[in-house]
């Protein structure tokens, strides 16, 4: 597992087969990314999910139907989750490596314009490195219908069930601590999709979120960046009470030729807390493609968290504008 060896990390190494029956089996380290799989985001992050995982994957189609099923483990606490980003190393070492992990996702697809499917994610702790018990589970529901092929409405339903020490730990509800006490926090998000095919100069999608603020989940998914923590975000001051958050993003973007394409982002979090001010986020980035193997882009990204946050609730709160200014090269082999 990750960890065995300092200062060694390989993200992703795993070897695909077929068994019998048709079973496509996957052995190694992967990504459990489900709503990815469905292209249920754009952007940054899923809601919950897309973290790595050791272990075991097994899928199979039937027709309309489609199951994949996933034993890991090392997966836990990753540093890829933003609901730990604040911990110290200590908590890290605690909780990195105490964990099984067990997936199921269950998908029908009758025809090119509709699909829907049931997932289930269950984080069984060994009890062996804490006292009490940390156990949680994660279950949604998911739907996507293309009216068009260029307009798609997607709609997306999580709920959880928390063990009571994880709510009380602080290595999990991190320094933003309100006082949140709700065990079966929900999340929810319906997005609309236009592809730049039916308005010609752009694309757009519209997304609406709602999302308890002890949901164990992602809690960054319009981030600038693919590490929490690292860049700044709408939801850095999401707190860890009883509101619920409501976020609404939208994502433009445009692909003006073989060569260059470009994107526009808007994202707005309200945390249902008094004396949290809204966040607001803005970016612009424009990409160029040298080669078919090079590509450059150069991106701007802004949030603004409000004012009076920190004198209200302390400094594990953010004020002001943070900026981000990135030039990336991209190169494939």
């Amino acid at each position: 597992g990750y960890g065995d060896i300092t200062a060694f990390n390989i993200r992703q190494i795993y070897v695909d087969t077929v068994l019998p029956y048709d079973i496509n089996y996957r052995v190694g380290r992967f990504f459990l990314d489900f709503e990815g799989d469905h292209g249920l985001y754009v952007d940054n992050d899923a809601i919950f999910g897309d973290y790595r995982v050791d272990g075991f994957q097994f899928s199979k189609n039937w027709g309309s139907f489609s199951a994949k099923a996933v034993v890991g483990r090392n997966t836990g606490f990753d540093r890829s989750y933003t609901w730990y980003d604040d911990v110290t190393e200590e908590d890290y070492d605690l909780f990195a490596n105490g964990y099984m992990n067990y997936a199921l996702d269950l998908t029908w697809q009758p025809n090119e314009k509709f699909f829907a499917g049931i997932n289930g994610n269950w984080f069984n702790e060994d009890g062996d490195l804490v006292d009490g018990s940390y156990n949680f589970s994660t279950y949604s529901v998911y739907a996507s219908y293309n009216f068009t092929p260029a307009i798609a409405l997607q709609g997306l339903y999580y709920w959880q069930d928390i063990d009571e020490d994880i709510l009380k730990d602080p290595a999990v509800a991190h320094k933003r601590n309100l006082g949140g006490t709700e065990d079966s926090p929900k999340a929810w998000k319906a997005t609309l999709d236009i592809k730049q095919d039916l308005l010609k100069f752009t694309a757009f999608r519209f997304e609406y979120m709602q999302q308890d603020n002890t949901f164990l989940g992602v809690r960054d998914p319009y981030s600038f960046g693919v590490d929490s923590g690292t860049v700044a975000s709408i939801s850095d001051n999401m707190p860890w009470n009883n509101g619920t958050s409501k976020l609404f993003f939208v994502y433009a973007d445009q692909k003006w030729n073989d060569k260059w394409s470009s994107y526009l982002r808007y994202q707005q979090a309200d945390f249902d807390t008094n004396g949290l001010d809204d966040a607001k986020g803005y970016g612009v980035g424009v990409t160029y493609q040298y080669t078919p193997a090079v590509a450059f882009r150069l991106a701007y990204d802004c949030v603004d968290y409000g004012d009076g946050n920190i004198a209200n609730h302390g400094d594990a709160f953010k004020d002001g504008k943070d900026h981000v200014f990135q030039f990336r090269t991209a190169i494939n082999f």
